[in-house]
């Protein structure tokens, strides 16, 4: 790993350059996500991550080694009282045997923050570089040129000095912009001096477009800047801010120089110059521009941040800094991950398999959330390992984390598998610890022997063509498999590995594998499971003309017990898998008899029907079963399925014409997930069709279709941004955020539409519109009673008791529970009699009643019961009741029940306890979304040095956020309170400091208004 320290260019001459990208290559040698980091954290984490790297090579006999060049051009020990030295953060003692190779002048000295017994203070280490006689040969061609250029000065030297002063990376056609001259006229000027001061590279997003020039030497450049005065850089520094204004002006249109969308960000940042890069970061008109140019977030993103820290590192200096500015940054990083929160991990692993493979990683690694962030990039690994497997395959032995490691491996095995490349596929996938994912990958192998063959013939050929012996191979799956703990997933992979070992000849080790799963997924008294299990596997060994007979076998059976199902109500689910099964099996009137008998909605087995008459090759029944239904998801569901299974065919009209279809029956969809998986699957088998044109439009409009929507959050955030702005004593502000809200809560429908409005109900009530609120609150419940649907009814009325709850009408609330309760008396099957209990379970605890809640818990349904009883533990905390909470939490042990009880005990100032509780929570995840409520709940107690330290241990950004906003909500409307909220909103989304805001910096609640008003739900209007 390497840093060159370089005064000149800029942003990397101090500290946090340092950091950040020796970080950034950190994070790529251990194959992970690059964590985000805040200048009070980085070089911790910095250190962190080399020490992770130096133990990873120890352990392979090698050695990590650190370059870094040009010491004595280091400006960070200056930038201020918080500034640090690059020497000072070089590891005293490098850890597993690492090495530094550091390269400087003699003076200036080492800096004086570098500790007295660090190496660099020995001179035992020096080693003096002999002068290159070729070095300076050039060194003194290029001066001469740089003194010809002054002393003619004219355009020769207005090209040094803007070089200078822009730190590099212009073009002929930028600098022709700046001086006004000709391109021409400035290509000639270049060429007389061009491989002696200046060299040429090609731009970082735009290959075809014009070479950037920077000076060929740092010493070229020192050179060059001790020749410009201050006035002169002055002054072209001050034309480089009016070209960029000008660019501004006409928001940022197509052919907008790279500089101004790189090196420009750099200057601003090197200069310190915090106005002008917050309003560049703040630009959405430039953050469309950065996407179409290079596809993905993150230099927005990074934008973002290095106005963070110039914001933070200002306040330091001074003590106090403008939370405005830190609102209008929040806001600006905000809705950038907004807009692409909803991509999925398979639609960013299609733009590698177009060939997009930077813009795959890219959009990968812009995702906020740490779990999104692994499947995208595991996704995009397994893309590439099809094209490139020696590249993919060296990422998940540079990751530490077992289950992350899984992700990688499985995602190259099943990428090599369904590139047909069996024997590379099986590597991975025996290194896999996850025995599910394992199980799929060695599946994913063997079957990639038969490939797409439909004779036992043809596929025994391809694999002794191979080389290979099946049979090894078949059993080392049949363990994998038999090991699997999830029943379903049991079931589904061992028909597909049944069927796999038929097509290579071993029919009576699949049959074997096919009874002995059978008899090993469900106990014998469960139906349903056992129904299910039969289906699954008629469905799956229906294709292997060898097993045809014993799937038709299972088919019919799991219809018998389909038929004898005590709640059919409870488990609908399993008819339209039974369904599916009959249908693969050729029982084609007995599937549609089935669904249309025993479903409130045939459709929704139709849509598995569908889908596996496709599988099975029959298209035409498919397509004309997709002409029946109604609803578009399942209809563009049985395109896609009869698309992906023509993309082996001789016959592309079809596979255009059934994607057109689809797609057309996507556009009607009104939920964006929804749009986004249909779309994916659509690109997938034009891809596999190898219509890589008609794909890239599917991913290209796709992608921009998430950037466009609006996030199901929306309600949420304006309703509790109109709370604090009420509080704050600012009702104007609050009533157009409230008529907001209601406008897009009346847009939604059905059961969306009655969480929306009683939201709203609850709001005009906490800003002193009760009787608006209460009407509404009427309104609501009439919807409710009105859903057609007998879950949604129940759960509607639950959510309006919850609604009487929150707004001080807990008889109401009690009244509603008993009306829930005569539904579930009414409901004919046990299963909605016990979710309808579940939902009249909610309601009495919004009334308060909580031995009313205890009494119902045996009649709710299994997997609900931890739930309800951490909502009882939260209502007796929030009550002080710790004594009862404990009790139940004791009895239960729900890791969020354990939460609520954590930060109801740091309430009591008992700080060891609260902390004890808080590791008794198992699952990191779930302990880090409980520590900022524990946080909040020290400062209140006054221990802010102890709410500071758990907020410090998190790494999660947006509990960390959530956390430090808590100390600054504590700390109130002071210098002290600004410096922290801003450095919380450094960390995580401003809507979840709402309330913090509010305390600290009330006076900026109106600007807060106007950004979520006129930008926050507008959604960018570009296109990829």
């Amino acid at each position: 790993m390497s840093f060159f320290i370089t005064s000149g260019m800029a942003a990397h001459n101090e500290a946090a350059a340092f950091c950040e990208i020796v970080q950034r290559q950190v994070y790529a040698l251990l194959g992970e996500a690059e964590p985000l980091s805040t200048p009070a954290t980085r070089y911790e984490q910095m250190l962190l991550g080399l020490h992770r790297a130096a133990q990873r090579c120890a352990v392979r006999g090698r050695r990590l080694a650190l370059v870094v060049d040009g010491l004595d051009e280091d400006r960070g020990v200056t930038a201020g009282p918080d500034g640090h030295s690059i020497a000072a953060l070089l590891p005293r003692v490098p850890p597993h045997g690492m090495r530094v190779i550091v390269a400087g002048r003699p003076h200036p000295p080492v800096p004086g923050d570098v500790h007295a017994d660090h190496p660099l203070r020995s001179t035992r280490i020096d080693h003096e570089l002999k002068p290159s006689p070729h070095a300076r040969a050039a060194r003194e061609d290029a001066e001469r040129d740089l003194l010809r250029l002054r002393v003619g000065g004219g355009l020769g030297w207005d090209l040094v000095a803007l070089t200078v002063a822009a730190g590099g990376g212009l073009s002929a056609p930028d600098f022709a912009e700046l001086t006004g001259s000709p391109v021409r006229l400035v290509e000639r000027e270049l060429a007389a001096v061009n491989g002696r001061s200046f060299r040429r590279r090609l731009g970082h997003w735009m290959s075809a477009g014009p070479s950037v020039l920077l000076f060929a030497h740092e010493e070229i450049r020192g050179a060059a800047a001790a020749l410009v005065s201050d006035q002169e850089l002055v002054a072209r520094r001050s034309r480089l801010h009016q070209w960029a204004d000008s660019y501004r002006q006409i928001g940022w249109p197509e052919g907008t120089p790279e500089y101004l969308l790189r090196g420009y960000t750099q200057l601003l940042r090197e200069r310190e110059d915090a106005p002008r890069l917050v309003a560049l970061a703040c630009d959405t008109k430039r953050q469309e521009r950065l996407w179409r140019a290079s596809g993905a977030d993150l230099e927005a993103l990074s934008a973002v941040s290095a106005a963070f820290d110039l914001l933070l590192a200002g306040g330091g200096r001074r003590g106090d800094q403008d939370v405005s500015v830190a609102l209008r940054l929040a806001a600006a990083r905000d809705g950038l991950h907004e807009r692409t929160a909803s991509l999925s991990s398979g639609l960013i692993a299609l733009w590698a398999r177009c060939g997009h493979h930077a813009r795959a990683v890219h959009l990968a690694q812009s995702q906020r959330d740490a779990g999104d962030r692994v499947a995208a990039l595991s996704a995009v690994t397994g893309a590439l390992a099809a094209a490139r497997s020696d590249q993919a395959a060296t990422l998940p032995n540079q990751v530490d984390d077992t289950g992350e490691r899984d992700h990688f491996l499985a995602a190259i095995a099943k990428g090599l598998a369904d590139s047909g490349r069996a024997v590379e596929a099986l590597r991975p996938a025996r290194h896999i610890s996850d025995l599910e994912r394992r199980a799929e990958a060695l599946v994913a192998a063997v079957g990639a022997l038969t490939g797409a063959a439909r004779s036992v013939t043809v596929a025994q050929e391809k694999a002794d063509a191979r080389g290979t012996d099946a049979v090894p191979w078949g059993l080392e799956a049949v363990d994998a498999v038999m090991a699997v703990p999830n029943t379903v997933s049991r079931s589904t992979l061992g028909a597909s590995l049944a069927a796999a070992l038929s097509r290579l000849g071993e029919h009576l080790r699949a049959v074997a594998l096919a009874k002995h799963v059978v008899s090993h997924s469900a106990d014998s008294d469960d139906t349903v499971r056992r129904a299910q299990c039969l289906a699954l596997f008629a469905r799956g060994m229906s294709t292997a003309p060898g097993l045809a007979a014993l799937a038709a076998e299972f088919a019919a059976t799991s219809a018998r017990l389909a038929a004898d199902i005590d709640d059919p109500v409870g488990v609908g689910w399993v008819y339209s898998c039974v369904a599916a099964g009959l249908e693969a099996t050729g029982h084609h009137q007995q599937a549609i008899d089935l669904v249309s008998r025993c479903l409130d909605d045939p459709e929704d087995g139709l849509v598995e029907i569908g889908i596996a008459a496709a599988e099975t090759g029959d298209l035409d029944r498919a397509l004309e079963l997709a002409e029946r239904i109604t609803e578009p998801i399942y209809r563009a569901r049985i395109l896609n399925a009869a698309g992906k299974m023509t993309a082996n065919s001789c016959d592309p009209a079809r596979t255009l014409h059934l994607a057109q279809q689809a797609r057309d029956a996507t556009d009607k969809v009104p939920y964006l997930h929804w749009r986004v998986t249909l779309s994916t699957d659509t690109a997938d088998f034009l891809l596999r069709a190898g219509q890589e044109q008609h794909a890239h439009a599917v991913v290209k409009r796709a992608t921009n279709m998430v950037r466009r929507g609006r996030g199901p959050g929306v309600v949420h955030t304006l309703l509790n941004l109109a709370v604090a702005a009420d509080r704050s004593g600012q009702r104007g502000d609050a009533g157009r955020l409230i008529h907001r809200a209601e406008q897009v809560a009346d847009a939604s429908a059905g059961y969306a539409r009655i969480l929306n409005l009683a939201e709203v109900a609850e709001c005009l009530h906490h800003t002193g519109r009760p009787a608006e609120g209460d009407e509404l609150l009427h309104r609501v419940l009439q919807e409710s009673r009105n859903l057609a649907d007998p879950a949604e009814r129940s759960e509607g009325l639950r959510r309006v008791a919850e609604a009487f709850g929150l707004t001080g009408k807990p008889d109401g609330a009690a009244e509603l529970a008993q009306e829930i309760l005569g539904l579930a008396g009414t409901a004919d099957s046990p299963s909605r009699q016990r979710w309808d209990t579940y939902a009249a379970a909610g309601a009495l605890l919004a009334a308060g009643d909580i031995d009313a809640v205890l009494d119902l818990e045996d009649g709710l349904p299994e997997d609900a019961v931890d739930e309800m009883l951490a909502g009882v533990v939260k209502r007796l905390v929030d009550a002080g009741d710790l004594a009862t909470a404990e009790g139940i939490t004791d009895r239960q042990g729900d890791e969020h029940a354990i939460g609520y009880l954590a930060a109801g005990v740091a309430a009591t100032g008992d700080l060891t306890r609260a902390a004890a509780l808080l590791e008794e929570i198992s699952h990191p995840v779930r302990r880090e979304a409980a520590t900022p409520a524990v946080a909040k709940a020290f400062c209140r107690t006054g221990a802010r040095e102890a709410a500071r330290a758990l907020a410090d241990a998190l790494t999660v950004p947006e509990h960390r956020g959530k956390a430090i906003a808590a100390i600054a909500q504590v700390l109130g409307p002071c210098p002290q309170g600004r410096l922290v909220l801003i450095e919380a909103l450094s960390w995580g989304p401003w809507e979840q400091m709402h309330e913090e805001i509010a305390v600290v910096a009330p006076e900026h609640l109106p600007l807060l208004v106007d950004l979520v008003l006129t930008e926050g739900f507008r959604g960018p209007n570009g296109s990829c």
